[in-house]
């Protein structure tokens, strides 16, 4: 094999062949290219195997231990460092690991509609390396590669730090404002977005969203379930009260997964009914999060005087006016309702009765 090689002549599926020619033992090959899928779109089980050769599962995952461990000796790898090298090189640029099926599909989406042959190879091939460690898919983590052991024990530590401050904050963060906490919980300035990024990627808690916005996995922002959890995503992104057919709008442009259309007087029958928003105008809403109350003008300038005591016309009017996007006058109107309120000879507004 040429000492030097790049990614497009770079041919997994010939590069197991030639290694799997190696093994004298017939079944011993045709067992390791069968659990590996090499050459197909997966692997067998090794139920499946041992069916055909009438043997236990236990006798062919011997079969393949024994056939691996032919096979990763020195002298026989050495063969084939180039390509090996190439995953190396691959890797290090992302933290020297990489979640398993971004690494198949990267390493071999050159070869197109038949990249599907080459897949299972490279697993083997990444089986064999003595440098390479597969950390298996879990409740928190997906399959992923690493070039040993304690890369994959730090990668798994930092995007554990990660989740917790995240849990802490309750907050979603933009790419850049991932990026800057990644560093500071992996204590590494200098690392890149490609390689923090893959970090992130290992993990079943942190998603992005639609936005481009991290978080964890169960926030409705980050994995929204139906039109409210929707609605509230692009409330977070946004951060300012829309009009129901602009959420409508703004839903169907994000290209949610399910990629179902959003109606406006769905939407607007939905943020009615949801506690999170707030109706602040003609069919205009925020989120309560942001510190707005629910109820009439009237509604809040009663908690205003009950929770201030008398105030002025202006401080009535400006508190108002942050909560709801209504009319100076129609702010005044409700003031001048002597049901409920009333003003002293000093033009101080008050509660009528209290």
């Amino acid at each position: 094999m040429s000492a030097n090689l790049n990614l497009k002549q770079f041919n997994p599926y010939l590069t197991s062949k030639d290694i799997l020619k190696l093994l004298s033992n017939k079944r011993t090959r045709d067992v390791l290219l069968r659990r590996f899928g090499v050459g197909k779109k997966q692997g067998e089980t090794l139920e499946a195997i041992g069916r055909d050769y009438g043997i236990s599962r236990e006798r062919v995952r011997q079969i393949e231990n024994d056939g691996l461990a032919i096979l990763s000796k020195k002298e026989i790898l050495n063969q084939f460092k180039p390509a090996l090298a190439i995953v190396s090189h691959y890797l290090n640029q992302y933290s020297s690991l990489r979640r398993e099926d971004l690494l198949l599909g990267d390493l071999t989406n050159h070869f197109g509609a038949k990249s599907y042959q080459h897949q299972g190879a490279l697993r083997f091939l990444l089986t064999l390396g003595r440098d390479f460690y597969f950390h298996p898919e879990d409740n928190n983590h997906y399959n992923f590669w690493a070039e040993g052991e304690k890369v994959a024990h730090r990668a798994i530590s930092v995007v554990e730090n990660l989740v917790n401050l995240l849990k802490s904050k309750k907050q979603a963060l933009d790419e850049k404002g991932m990026m800057v906490l990644g560093r500071q919980v992996a204590a590494s300035k200098n690392l890149s977005n490609k390689a923090m990024l893959a970090m992130i990627e290992i993990s079943r808690k942190i998603e992005k969203n639609n936005f481009g916005d991290y978080g964890l996995a169960g926030w409705s922002e980050i994995t929204p379930k139906g039109v409210k959890d929707k609605a509230y995503s692009v409330f977070r992104k946004g951060q300012k009260p829309l009009h129901f057919r602009k959420v409508a709008e703004l839903i169907n442009l994000a290209n949610f997964t399910d990629r179902r259309l959003a109606h406006p007087q769905t939407v607007h029958n939905e943020l009615i009914k949801d506690p999170r928003f707030v109706l602040v105008g003609r069919g205009l809403y925020a989120l309560r999060e942001w510190g707005y109350e629910s109820g009439t003008v009237r509604d809040l300038i009663m908690n205003l005087l009950k929770n201030s005591g008398s105030l002025h016309k202006e401080a009535i009017v400006q508190s108002v006016m942050a909560q709801r996007k209504v009319r100076e006058n129609t702010i005044l109107v409700n003031l001048q309702n002597r049901k409920y309120f009333v003003r002293n000879e000093k033009g101080v507004y008050n509660i009528k009765g209290a």
